[in-house]
């Protein structure tokens, strides 16, 4: 074969993680594509594996000898790792056929080292063309495969060369194709004639153009997705700050309450009922509203675990009573105690339940009767609800569950949200739900079926606070702005046994911890001068040897973000305003417990 005059194309220095097809003829034109790869890759501190035939490596170094490309010095520090094709062809196949596991040990195991060490790794494989001289089509394809398959775990540049003489006659064409069609880019022969070159040429600037046309298209969806993430930050933001907001008014309210009753005060007992009743109705509506956002962006998270269908169903009554007596329906609930395990978020599945329920009730005229159960059902837990009211007509009960969706109704109030979040929260726990009604004033039925629990683990205990309980605790300083919260807490704190220190700034939050030496440090997230966060970092640079600081975030915002972030950063705990008393308690002696 003789040597001529041509251009080499090499793969865009911009296509990185890219998977190219080199075909070639003259070797000429192999070793000037490959050393432009190699040397490019080296000179960018990237680490270069070759996997070539022994013939190719001698030649691909002597040309990159000549361009002064120092190569023993790359291959002594392993920025250039070379492997012989053939006996890499022998040592992953079994039976004819690449096997994974053996090319995840070779290749996937080096290529793992080179990501860690380098800033990128590029590869040039042969091995595919050594199964395509011995006409091993279905291997080489399969081997193309094993390759994707490891850059879907790591991020490396791949190119395969092909010798073009390996791809037989022109009525030969599907394993060609098949090459084509699985590379994102490309590059062609040079070659100074013949109607076999000229026609795969011309197939492969077809295909780059094809390619070209989706990769722009991918662009301009990526830009849209981006710019949809971006206005979903936004309002994640927004939310979470309006939540806050709401929140940090409600918090010393509540904690007022609580520290009365502690005290056991029994003056105007009446209207603290009353206003400890509509501060929970209030948390309970910012909660629903925030979940309505949550609902309508994705952004529902589970907290699971291993509890009885009966306990859930009893939360969920807890949270409709009022309603039920409200409207003068009667409820019944056939529920077993035991044998209804379910692998679920507690509060969410209580939720989607009392959503249920509270649909039922509003369905229904005074006097009716609605029946929640729970059963059952080849592998699942079916969770009905069913009432003697409105009805549906046929047509409504595939709409029931869909957002905003309130049917022909105009007494109902509320955003037609309620149901939409009971068919995420079934979905979200891999369940379902269903809507079955024999038309207008025949009453509905509405159903959740959830996958029972394996057979695992015990159900955790749940502690209660009891007044005779409460014993003397530690040191303790509470840092928040809010000075109504602040003072309320601090001094529920000292009823249950603590010594309390209080700061409504940063400032005076670090002079105070230097003077007292607090065990615990409650500290409020957003803060004006610093977040709680850069406080709890300071106060940790302060405490010294000998002193260990218990941190425990207190906030307003509800979202697992922030939650994740108090982890990440060292807090032992994470409490969302308003605070109720149990968890209080409940979260100090956990912390003091750690000691």
């Amino acid at each position: 074969m003789t040597t001529t005059e041509h251009t080499t194309r090499t793969p865009s220095t911009t296509a990185r993680c890219q998977h190219t097809a080199k075909f070639f003829v003259e070797e000429s034109d192999l070793y000037s594509t490959l050393a432009h790869f190699v040397s490019e890759g080296l000179n960018d501190d990237q680490g270069v594996v070759v996997t070539a035939t022994r013939s190719h490596w001698k030649g691909l170094r002597l040309h990159l000898s000549n361009a002064d490309v120092r190569i023993d010095e790359a291959i002594q520090q392993d920025q250039l790792v070379f492997l012989d094709a053939r006996e890499l062809r022998n040592a992953i196949m079994v039976k004819g056929t690449p096997d994974q596991e053996r090319f995840d040990e070779i290749i996937g195991e080096q290529l793992a080292q080179m990501v860690e060490r380098w800033s990128h790794v590029r590869v040039y494989d042969e091995t595919v063309d050594v199964l395509a001289a011995d006409s091993q089509f279905g291997p080489m394809r399969q081997l193309e495969q094993l390759w994707e398959q490891l850059r879907s775990r790591h991020e490396f540049t791949l190119m395969s060369g092909y010798g073009l003489e390996h791809f037989g006659e022109f009525d030969e064409e599907e394993p060609f194709d098949n090459v084509c069609n699985a590379h994102q880019e490309v590059l062609a022969a040079d070659d100074d004639g013949g109607r076999q070159v000229a026609r795969w040429q011309r197939r492969a600037i077809v295909l780059s153009k094809r390619l070209e046309q989706e990769q722009r298209a991918n662009r301009e969806l990526e830009e849209a997705l981006e710019e949809q993430r971006e206005r979903q930050r936004r309002v994640d933001e927004f939310m979470g700050q309006f939540t806050h907001e709401l929140r940090n008014p409600l918090a010393p309210i509540l904690t007022a309450i609580e520290m009365m009753n502690l005290r056991g005060d029994a003056t105007n007992e009446r209207e603290r009922s009353i206003i400890e009743r509509q501060v929970g109705n209030l948390v309970a509506l910012v909660d629903d509203y925030l979940d309505a956002f949550r609902l309508t962006f994705g952004d529902v998270e589970l907290q699971e675990m291993r509890i009885e269908a009966a306990d859930v169903v009893g939360e969920a009554v807890a949270k409709v009573a009022p309603l039920i007596e409200k409207r003068d329906v009667h409820l019944k609930v056939d529920v077993a105690n035991t044998g209804l395990m379910l692998e679920a978020d507690p509060q969410r599945l209580a939720q989607a339940i009392a959503q249920l329920v509270d649909n039922a009730a509003r369905a229904s005229e005074p006097g009716q009767d609605i029946l929640l159960r729970a059963e059952r059902e080849a592998g699942s837990v079916a969770i009905s609800v069913r009432d003697e009211g409105a009805g549906m007509e046929p047509a409504m009960l595939d709409e029931a569950f869909d957002m905003f969706s309130r049917g022909e109704r105009t007494d109902y109030r509320g955003l037609g949200l309620g149901l939409a979040l009971v068919r995420k929260v079934a979905k979200l726990h891999e369940g379902a739900v269903a809507a079955y009604s024999d038309g207008p004033g025949r009453g509905s039925e509405l159903v959740v079926r959830l996958p029972l629990a394996k057979p695992e683990a015990t159900r955790p205990k749940v502690s209660r606070l009891c007044r005779d309980e409460i014993e003397s605790g530690g040191k303790v300083l509470v840092v928040d702005d809010n000075q109504d919260f602040a003072s309320m807490l601090a001094e529920t704190l000292e009823l249950l046994g603590h010594e309390v220190e209080l700061a409504n700034d940063a400032t005076s939050a670090i002079a105070l911890f230097d003077e007292h030496r607090p065990d615990v440090a409650l500290l409020d997230i957003n803060l004006p001068e610093m977040t709680g966060h850069e406080l709890a970092e300071k106060l940790e640079r302060r405490s010294g040897r000998g002193h260990e600081l218990r941190l425990v975030a207190v906030t307003g915002y509800s979202d697992d973000k922030k939650r994740e972030l108090s982890e990440q950063l060292g807090f032992d705990a994470h409490l969302v305003k308003p605070i109720v008393l149990s968890q209080l308690q409940q979260t100090l002696d956990s912390v003091f417990d750690d000691d």
